[in-house]
Order: C-alpha cells, then sequence, then structure tokens
C-alpha cells in the first residue's frame, strides 16, 4: 500500500488530497485568495487527472471558492456535500456576504447544488452529487454496512451520515474507507430565517435583497448572535483510514521544511473537520461517539476552524503523538495560543499550513 496525503499550501481555507495511485480523494477547495488556491490546484494535479471523490465540509467560501476552477479543468466523478435545509441555505449566505461578497457561482451552489455543479463541470452530468444527510452522532452509525464507492452512480443521491465508504485502489493491500458526517445545527439557522422574513425576505429572494437591504440583513444577523459574527454552519467530517488497525508496521514519512520518518503501527487514518465545532461537550460527544470505533486508528486530525479557539477542544488531542494540522494565512490571528498550547501539553505535533510552500505538508504512507 502506498498513499500520499497532502494539506496543501493556502493560506486560510481547506484544500487536501490523497492520492492512492490510481485514485484521488480531495476535501474542501478554497481559500481566501482565490489566485493562490486556483494555482495550487493547477500545480498540483495533472491536466487530464480525475478527481474519484470531493468531499465538501461546508459552503463558506473559503472552503470552497477554487471548485469552480477545479470541475472545469478536471473529471470529477463525485461530489459529496452535506445537505442543507431551506433555513439553512439563507444562513451560509448570509455569513459569506459578512464576510466578502458573494459571487454568482457560490449563491448558485448553495441554493442549487446539483445543477450548478453538474452545468460548471467538465464531467457534465456525469458528475455525481450526493448528499449527506444530517445525523446525531448518536452511535446508530457504527454498523452500516460498508458501500463500495464504485456503485455510486445517478441512481444514489443521498447517504446517511455515517456510511463507510470503501474504495479500490490496485495500489491498495488493506481496506480503505471514507466515513463523512453531517452534523446538523439547526437553532440558529431558524432563528435567522424567522427573524429575516419580518423584512421580508427568504431563500427566493435573498440574493437580490442583499443588494438593496445588505446592512439591514447583516443586522439582523448580528442580533440574533449578539452583536457577533457566530459562524457555526453545518461542517461536513470525514474519517480517511483503514477498517481496522492492522499490526502489520506502516511507515509515514512527514515532510514540514524537512523530511522525517515516524514509524507507526496501524495508526495512519485522517480525520478531517472543516469548520466543525467540537467546543462544547455535546458537540464534542456526538463527534466522538460517530468516530468512536476508528478514534485509536488516528496519526493525523485537521484542527477545526484553522485553530480557533472557540471551536478547538482538547479532548482531540487526548491521544499522544497526533499531527494536528491547521491551514491559516502568514498574518492573522489564527491558530489561537491556547489550541497551540493544548496540542502541546497532550504531546501532539502542531503542524501549521500557510500560503508559503515551503510550508505545504505531505504524508507518505506505506507498508514496509
Amino acid at each position: 500500500m502506498k498513499m500520499i496525503r497532502t494539506f496543501h499550501s493556502i493560506g486560510h481555507g481547506g484544500f487536501c488530497t490523497e492520492e492512492f495511485g490510481d485514485f484521488t480523494m480531495v476535501y474542501d477547495c478554497g481559500g481566501r485568495n482565490l489566485n493562490v488556491i486556483n494555482y495550487e490546484i493547477e500545480h498540483s494535479f495533472k491536466k487530464n487527472q480525475i478527481i474519484d471523490a470531493l468531499f465538501i465540509s461546508h459552503f463558506h467560501r473559503d472552503h470552497i471558492n477554487g471548485l469552480e476552477y477545479l470541475l472545469k479543468n478536471y473529471t470529477v466523478k463525485r461530489v459529496f456535500i452535506p445537505f442543507l435545509h431551506d433555513n439553512q441555505k439563507i444562513q451560509v449566505i448570509v455569513e459569506n456576504a459578512i464576510n466578502i461578497r458573494s459571487d454568482s457561482f457560490t449563491n448558485n451552489l448553495i441554493l442549487n447544488p446539483v445543477s450548478t455543479i453538474q452545468e460548471n463541470s467538465k464531467n457534465g452530468i456525469n458528475t455525481y452529487v450526493i448528499y449527506i444527510n444530517s445525523g446525531e452522532g448518536d452511535g446508530n452509525n457504527l454498523n452500516k454496512e460498508n458501500l463500495n464507492i464504485e456503485s455510486i452512480n445517478s441512481n444514489i443521491s443521498n447517504l446517511d451520515s455515517g456510511t463507510p465508504i470503501t474504495i479500490s485502489s490496485s495500489t491498495l493491500t488493506y481496506n480503505w474507507i471514507f466515513i463523512p458526517f453531517n452534523f446538523e445545527y439547526n437553532i440558529w439557522a431558524d432563528k435567522i430565517a424567522q427573524a429575516l422574513n419580518t423584512i421580508d425576505v427568504n431563500k427566493d429572494n435573498i440574493v437580490q435583497k442583499l443588494q438593496t437591504k445588505r446592512s439591514q440583513i447583516i443586522e439582523v444577523y448580528r442580533n440574533i448572535h449578539n452583536g457577533e459574527n457566530n459562524f457555526n454552519s453545518n461542517s461536513l467530517t470525514l474519517y480517511s483510514g483503514m477498517i481496522n488497525n492492522s499490526l502489520n508496521i506502516l511507515r509515514l514519512n512527514n515532510l514540514l521544511f524537512y523530511p522525517f520518518n515516524h514509524y507507526s503501527h496501524g495508526h495512519v487514518g485522517c480525520l478531517y473537520l472543516g469548520d466543525y465545532n467540537s467546543k462544547d461537550n455535546r458537540s464534542w460527544l456526538q463527534l466522538h461517539t460517530a468516530y468512536s470505533v476508528y478514534w485509536d486508528y488516528l496519526s493525523t486530525i485537521q484542527i477545526p476552524h484553522h485553530g480557533s479557539a472557540n471551536n478547538y477542544n482538547e479532548k482531540l488531542n487526548s491521544r499522544s503523538n497526533i499531527f494536528s494540522v491547521m491551514n491559516v494565512n502568514r498574518h492573522s490571528n489564527h491558530p489561537h495560543a491556547s489550541t497551540m498550547k493544548y496540542i502541546l501539553l497532550n504531546s501532539g505535533y502542531p503542524v501549521i499550513v500557510t500560503e508559503d510552500s515551503c510550508t505545504r505538508y505531505i504524508e507518505q504512507i506505506e507498508e514496509l
């Protein structure tokens, strides 16, 4: 078995890839600087590259604004996205408007994801879009049957959270799975939608109304959050790793400024968290329960929301020797000092990836 896992140097955002020789997975595809993310995409893939699976954590622009370029220039077979209710779509559109004025592709993607993806895809209608239904993280997913990714076609439009997706690759001698989970938070979305409805703003006119009532809409949003920008939308999490913890020794090569080897007995899994809010006890328990079978298989965790103290829970690093990756800009407030402190106190390895190419973080995983 041989696989290359990369956290790409796009600064504040998310663009991660796993390449198994003849199988490629992408998790998120965006960054604050559009030129930087498009450059990184172009120089990461061959011209005829096939993307077998693309997982989108959520629809904030810093995680998806490279998607249009990726779809138009490469063959993307399957796109997995969190299912959003109408009120959640309104919430995300407003949050993007607060951060930066949204473009038409992003708004269309949120409102009509299937048609927007297929109309912009080099692969057209042969790019299958699969919604991941919301789940509670109560452990009911742990007994779900495996689903081979090659069986996912136009007949499958939705999957339950926690469905183990297996892959086929000529380089794999072990069973490898992806487990996406869409943890749902409706409380804020419902409150925002109800408040906006009082000023005649809804899903059908939100984009138009942002042109004429932008300040008023943003004020309504901030009043709901007591004057703060509290961006806690749905975030699709993803486990990528082996089905079971093999006793065979695997070598994990990590490149960060300089190469070094880290030897592992099967601990080669990664947990991608996007902007998931693991801070409060309920959210942490949901996350841990959903992935409880695989928690001890992890070697790497993408620390949520770029290391923000508002999203980080030190229990993420309850196991020692976890490579804790954070994508940030060179000049920003991320990661928070307390996040760095708890990673180190728990004998973790903080990995900071900026827009500088020398910080690109690569793990080469292979059987000895």
